[in-house]
């Protein structure tokens, strides 16, 4: 939901003084033919597969093994996790909480987002580094994010994700 909430425009609709179509009409996007990377693959991101599919999107998954996640396109062992930064639109984090998966999406990763990439995490805020997510966020290098968790469960006042309505 917020993956579709934030590709749609939701956040701008919420914090819009008046309608005006023609505002909105350039930043509406679909999942509609969609690559959306899941990164962790597990019991709730093999869930996400058939209801994006259901919208249209394809998926690329990362899990641990590399073995076949069924309704994928393609699955990466996690050793391979950098090659689906550019490949895919956007990306759903439901990876487990480990220290080898501490800050797994940093400024490097988000740079190799493309910049109408949406990152939505319904994981734990620790695989994201927030002062990265934070600097991808005001210079726009990537479009959006969708955090069902952040670090410590907070983002810093006064920052894009601090003031972000979907938050």
């Amino acid at each position: 939901m917020l993956l579709l909430a934030g590709v749609r425009a939701l956040p701008h609709h919420l914090v819009a003084t008046s309608w005006a179509p023609e505002a909105f009409y350039p930043r509406l996007g679909t999942l509609r033919g969609a690559t959306i990377g899941i990164i962790g693959a597990g019991g709730i991101g093999r869930a996400l597969i058939p209801m994006l599919a259901s919208l249209g999107a394809h998926t690329l998954a990362v899990n641990r093994s590399g073995r076949p996640v069924p309704g994928a396109v393609e699955t990466f062992p996690v050793e391979r996790i950098d090659e689906i930064w550019p490949l895919a639109d956007h990306f759903v984090v439901s990876a487990a909480a480990t220290p080898d998966t501490e800050q797994l999406i940093g400024a490097e990763e988000l740079a190799a987002m493309k910049p109408t990439a949406w990152l939505v995490n319904i994981a734990r805020g620790s695989l994201i580094d927030t002062d990265a997510l934070v600097g991808a966020l005001t210079a726009g290098t990537i479009a959006g994010a969708g955090l069902d968790v952040t670090d410590q469960n907070r983002c810093p006042p006064g920052t894009p994700c601090g003031r972000c309505p979907m938050r």
